[in-house]
């Protein structure tokens, strides 16, 4: 799915299948890559997680987590 010119979404088997953005150009400096105005439901939601959360997970899901969150 592509959501803005150069960014599209993919899911990671890295990270347990998780989606994630991934560019597909180089982006410029302060380049908008998401935004969701509450106008139109968005097709792929966040989900808070909490310390616990993130320090349950595995230690490389954990790590790969760090690093993209």
């Amino acid at each position: 799915m592509v959501l803005a010119v150069g960014i599209v979404v993919r899911e990671n088997a890295a990270v347990g299948g998780s989606r994630g953005l991934y560019v597909t150009r180089a982006m410029s400096a302060g380049e908008m890559v998401w935004r969701e105005d509450g106008e139109a439901e968005p097709q792929f939601t966040s989900r808070p997680r909490t310390l616990a959360w993130v320090e349950a997970l595995p230690p490389d899901a954990q790590k790969a987590y760090r690093h993209f969150m």
